[in-house]
């Protein structure tokens, strides 16, 4: 962790910025992956936003050619 940005979430590439209210910049560059949302949701919906990315990125395949 510095700065915001958290680091090894999920695959060891990967870093990931928290915002306030549920904005979060996730980079994988193993996927040639950048993810930006911007909603703004309570803590109560922490857990579903995490369980959105943890659905969404697999979709992508690692090196880009998904």
């Amino acid at each position: 962790y510095g700065a915001h940005w958290w680091l090894g979430t999920g695959a060891p590439d990967a870093f990931l910025c928290k915002g306030y209210e549920g904005q979060y910049i996730l980079c994988e560059p193993s996927r040639d992956l950048i993810v930006v949302r911007l909603g703004v949701s309570g803590p109560e919906q922490r857990d579903r936003i995490h369980d959105w990315f943890a659905g969404f990125v697999p979709l992508f395949e690692p090196g880009g050619s998904g």
